[in-house]
């Protein structure tokens, strides 16, 4: 049986938030709180954002921000 469409896109919600976290970290010298400020957001949206099982929905504004931030390109935060 298929995934209903909100469970499919909180499954996609959770896994943007762990590629941000991932490329943040992968960046070696970034915090939260540096790529908040970098990216125009508040560090609580990263965190929620980040947050282990949490689907935070977002704009794509912020998603070009935070990638603009991350310095890559923004569908390497969608990639499945």
């Amino acid at each position: 049986m298929e995934n209903r469409p909100d469970e499919r896109l909180n499954k996609r919600l959770i896994r943007l938030g762990l590629k941000v976290s991932y490329y943040r970290k992968a960046r070696g010298d970034m915090s939260a709180q540096q790529l908040a400020d970098k990216a125009g957001v508040s560090v609580n949206l990263i965190w929620k954002l980040e947050g282990s099982g949490n689907a935070q929905s977002i704009s794509l504004k912020t998603l070009y921000a935070i990638a603009d931030a991350l310095e890559i390109e923004p569908h390497k935060l969608l990639e499945e």
